[in-house]
């Protein structure tokens, strides 16, 4: 997967110039094609991508075809040197996320050729059963990325320009477990079989719908406390599938420092997680390593870290949705600068 950019930034677009390979036998030629792109780039929203080709070696322009290259499905409508891109629809967008989820980390030409694929299903993605989903950044980057093509055709050969739309999507990071923050939604992934029927029940006082009740990868958003229960048939047994999904606010796992400058927990959390039988107790190991200390030490000394490393390196960071997270804690203003 590709080197995660500002997934944190709302609707952000970045048009890619690319300089052109002269794929026909005239390979002194000059003609080069840059394309740039302009628009809304959000789900169902609409771009432009305009070509600028420059034909430096006398040759004549005969064609112009645009085609998409990678990404959801999108709809090009294209005149000459200008194509107006129609992005897919949030539906859409959900699937090719879990498209990008399920794929291996390396596909097998990038493998040494001594080192096969394990057979079988590829175990650390997506399983074939019914649950929460867990999503990461990079997946997020990638399920947003739309390629566009075009390739320019004169008397002296073909010549090929590229672009990238990078889609701003509405969902965020999460661990794929049940215990979920409130006001971000929540991705489901079904077993693979040929229809679904999920319901839904949301506790008192929400709001909160299913969308997508008839496909495999359903979401909802849970805007108030409690617990959602959801079900589904499993076609394979003929049983209905059940489990709930506890949406609540974030408890923060470290109130303090002591002395030493280690961290001290809030003991709400190691009122489970020190009991082997409901969670083991990882805080305390953790708290004696250098990985304890060394994020506060280069947010604190270093200009090169902020906020747009915690989704990776820290939890709860969601500007805009206000639920007790780390960004809505009173520190959280003082280290809010780019990576």
């Amino acid at each position: 997967m590709k080197q995660t950019r500002d997934w944190l930034s709302a609707r952000a677009l970045v048009a890619v110039a690319a300089a052109m390979v002269l794929l026909g036998p005239a390979a002194l030629a000059q003609v080069t094609v840059t394309v740039g792109v302009t628009g809304d780039p959000v789900p169902g929203g609409t771009v432009t991508a305009t070509a600028t080709v420059a034909i430096m070696d006398g040759s004549t322009l005969q064609s112009i075809a645009w085609s998409q290259g990678g990404g959801a499905p999108a709809a090009i409508a294209a005149a000459g040197t200008t194509a107006t891109v129609v992005l897919g629809d949030q539906e859409a967008y959900r699937e090719y996320l879990f498209h990008v989820l399920a794929e291996p980390p390396i596909a097998v030409e990038d493998l040494p050729p001594n080192i096969p694929l394990p057979p079988g299903e590829f175990p650390g993605g997506l399983q074939n059963r019914f649950g929460v989903a867990g999503v990461n950044p990079f997946a997020l980057e990638e399920a947003g990325l739309v390629e566009l093509d075009v390739d320019v055709v004169t008397t002296s050969g073909t010549y090929h320009g590229s672009a990238e739309i990078h889609t701003s999507l509405p969902w965020h990071p999460a661990a794929g477990i049940r215990t979920v923050p409130l006001g971000l939604p929540v991705l489901l992934h079904g077993k693979e079989q040929a229809a679904y029927d999920w319901t839904f029940k949301a506790p008192g006082g929400s709001r909160a719908t299913l969308i997508g009740a008839t496909t495999r990868f359903p979401e909802f958003t849970p805007e108030f406390p409690g617990r959602y229960k959801l079900a589904v048939t499993d076609e394979s047994s003929g049983m209905r599938v059940t489990f709930e999904v506890l949406a609540d606010l974030w408890r923060g796992v470290i109130v303090g420092q002591d002395g030493d400058g280690r961290p001290i927990p809030d003991p709400a959390c190691l009122s489970c997680h020190g009991y082997p039988e409901v969670a083991p107790d990882k805080f305390t190991p953790w708290v004696q390593t250098g990985h304890a200390e060394i994020f506060t030490d280069n947010l604190n000394t270093s200009t090169h870290y902020g906020e747009n490393c915690f989704g990776c390196h820290g939890v709860g960071f969601n500007p805009g949705v206000v639920n007790n997270g780390m960004d809505d804690s009173p520190v959280a203003s003082m280290t809010r600068r780019p990576c």
